[in-house]
């Protein structure tokens, strides 16, 4: 017993201890109970959680791992403190020069509000406009010297600055496509501990975003709430950056306006990361996925209440995954190593599992990649086992949910999920010719859709002209790559079939629960749900072959293009 105390750091207990405990009073303080007298509901969920925290301290204290990581992390940390002191005047000249930008950014838009250059916007705005602009490209200017090595590090600081325009650009309503839905799932895990909502979130969400925040404010402080039940479903797990958001902005007591912003920019960093997580562990690539990152409508949908980022986050590191285990050494992989992948592609399904083929690619990785063919074997059951509970995550609701029978109320009366699957099944010629006229003439074409997923930002409006981040991604595809080997070809085949086969699902889904019966089109199937395929079909656009360029030269070229863009599609939409 004294061998067990023994192993106990207390350095390590308290370094996850107090963070927890800072964490734990926040949440406390964010919670709003309609009744102040004690009751059991209160009881659990403060003890609950207390408990929760002292475990997992605990638990940190006797890992072996979580020192191995804090020891690195603490050398890292050491490295950038001394660098610090080593170049302190290089830190203080950047920082000036960021203040520096920033009160240019002021003169900007004073001067521009006033002469009304812009035809929309207040000057708050437009300062913000300016601020990104001059920030995000002095921030590629000084990522110059380490965006060779690591891009991942270029993209996920110029990414959370482009997406910090919509997160703090206050608009007049909800923006991104079904907003309102995507608000209510994210505000909901309160009721899960107080059984209530805000009366504030509550009437926020009815307005569908256009109740003055000011209002919202005033009804927030008086701490009223509305009854409500919480609602499990599998896909809440994609809402639970913007809770915790929530509950730090709500735990210090925060303007309403700055709770709403902090909930989406925890979601934006989140989701940034992940991608650049994807970007680091992927063996070529790197910039083509920095690009794909910056497309502009997904960086506008992840400065927005919306679970899209989510779902494209972790299918681009499933597939990095599964690149990288592609690349390994023969004899090398192990089952911990082969499934990393298949985790991340069902959780990035949770919300929308009509991606779900993206997983069978694991089958497609050679056998003499594995440790041995034992571990290949169980690697090939844990595949299917993912497809099985991913397919019945939708098809079990459709045999057993009477609402998922009826079909969506927005498509219209005419629609009937069950009446659409009697016409497919009764007339499968008829419907894969209006599948595939659909595809073809009116969903895949770029001249049709390209804007759509590249300079769409909802109700904002588009800008049909996207030439310039389509030819940034080809011709980065084209550049990018460092692979020699060309005995893949199985798996290059297999993703574009699974990439075709999605598509085809997702009209398909769309068909059945959003078109009238027997329509001659596709309702409802939006170019922004091909953003989870965008990657994959590019990289593997090209054939394989090492091309001698300069990545750092690429890095910098590419990513400030699809910038450039990005800022011009929202002067187009936001203040024209």
């Amino acid at each position: 017993m004294q061998s067990k105390i023994k192993r106990i750091s207390l350095k390590d207990f308290f370094i996850v201890f107090i963070p927890c405990m800072i964490w734990t009073i926040l949440f406390w303080n964010s919670l709003v109970w309609d009744y102040s007298e004690f009751s059991k509901r209160k009881f659990v969920t403060y003890f609950g959680v207390t408990l929760f925290v002292l475990i997992i301290s605990l638990l940190a204290s006797l890992s072996k791992k979580f020192v191995q990581y804090r020891e690195k992390k603490e050398e890292e940390i050491k490295r950038v403190i001394s660098n610090i002191k080593n170049n302190p005047i290089k830190y203080v000249i950047i920082i000036s020069i960021y203040i520096g930008l920033a009160i240019v950014a002021g003169l900007l838009s004073i001067i521009t509000y006033k002469y009304k250059v812009f035809s929309r916007g207040g000057v708050n705005g437009i300062f913000l406009f300016y601020l990104l602009i001059e920030w995000t490209f002095y921030t590629i200017y000084n990522c110059r010297n380490i965006c060779e090595k690591k891009p991942e590090f270029l993209y996920f600081l110029v990414a959370v600055l482009l997406t910090s325009f919509f997160i703090f650009k206050n608009f007049d309503s909800f923006v991104s496509w079904d907003e309102r839905f995507h608000f209510e799932n994210a505000i909901q895990f309160q009721r899960l501990f107080t059984g209530n909502d805000l009366e504030a979130d509550h009437l926020y969400s009815l307005s569908n975003g256009q109740m003055p925040l000011e209002e919202v404010q005033n009804i927030y402080e008086k701490h009223t709430t509305v009854s409500n039940s919480f609602v499990f479903a599998y896909h809440n797990i994609a809402y639970l950056p913007y809770y915790i958001g929530f509950v730090i902005a709500r735990g210090l007591s925060l303007n309403v306006r700055i709770v709403y912003s902090i909930s989406i920019l925890f979601q934006s960093i989140f989701c940034t990361f992940i991608i650049s997580r994807a970007i680091k562990i992927i063996p070529y690539g790197k910039r083509l996925l920095s690009c794909v990152g910056l497309a502009g409508t997904l960086l506008f949908l992840n400065g927005s209440f919306s679970y899209d980022p989510w779902v494209v986050a972790f299918m681009v590191l499933g597939f990095a995954y599964f690149v990288k285990n592609l690349n390994a050494n023969d004899g090398t992989l192990t089952l911990k190593e082969a499934t990393l992948p298949l985790i991340c592609i069902f959780i990035g399904c949770l919300p929308k599992a009509i991606y779900f083929l993206l997983a069978l690619l694991g089958l497609f990785i050679p056998t003499k990649k594995f440790k041995n063919k034992s571990t290949k074997r169980k690697f090939i059951v844990i595949v299917f086992a993912v497809i099985i509970i991913l397919l019945a995550s939708f098809v079990l609701p459709m045999i057993f949910s009477s609402a998922s029978q009826a079909g969506d109320s927005r498509g219209g009366t005419d629609v009937s999920a069950i009446g659409q699957i009697k016409f497919i099944l009764s007339n499968p010629i008829e419907y894969t010719k209006i599948l595939f006229n659909f595809m073809f003439n009116s969903y895949l074409p770029y001249e049709v859709t390209g804007s759509q997923y590249l300079s769409f930002f909802a109700y904002l409006g588009r800008v049909n002209n996207f030439t310039l981040p389509l030819l940034t991604i080809v011709v980065t595809a084209f550049l990018d790559r460092n692979m020699t080997d060309n005995k893949y070809i199985a798996f290059r085949i297999a993703t574009y079939i699974a990439i075709f086969a999605s598509i085809i699902l997702v009209a398909t889904a769309l068909y059945v629960s959003f078109t009238p019966v027997g329509y001659n089109t596709v309702n409802g199937c939006q170019p922004r749900y091909l953003l989870p395929l965008l990657f994959p079909f590019y990289l593997l656009l090209v054939p394989n072959g090492k091309i001698d360029i300069n990545y750092k030269k690429l890095s910098l070229v590419s990513v400030s293009l699809m910038t450039i863009h990005y800022f011009y599609v929202i002067f187009c939409v936001v203040y024209l």
